[in-house]
């Protein structure tokens, strides 16, 4: 019995290895588009501040990317990112 739950526990971390992968590149998605729509009214620290943000999300995602593809939890270190409808895959 304890061999099974330390097994969906062993298990659980990939999991959310993946989730935080997703999560954070749906944000990083939105971020971007916000940086991107020339409606959005911003000072150039604003600016800078939101460009510093989306790089080192950038970079996180794809530490993230790479351990998924190294565990074998996606196919590729393809991040998939599709800006035109703002669709994830991966």
């Amino acid at each position: 019995m304890e061999e099974k739950i330390t097994n969906g526990v062993q298990e659980a971390w990939k999991e959310r290895l993946v989730r935080e992968r997703f999560d954070l590149m749906q944000k990083a998605i939105r971020l971007k588009k916000i940086m991107e729509d020339p409606n959005e009214a911003m000072s150039k620290k604003e600016w800078d501040m939101l460009s510093r943000q989306y790089y080192v999300m950038s970079d996180y995602i794809q530490i993230l990317t790479d351990r998924c593809a190294y565990y074998g939890l996606i196919e590729s270190c393809d991040l998939g990112i599709h800006y035109p409808n703002g669709t994830v895959k991966g």
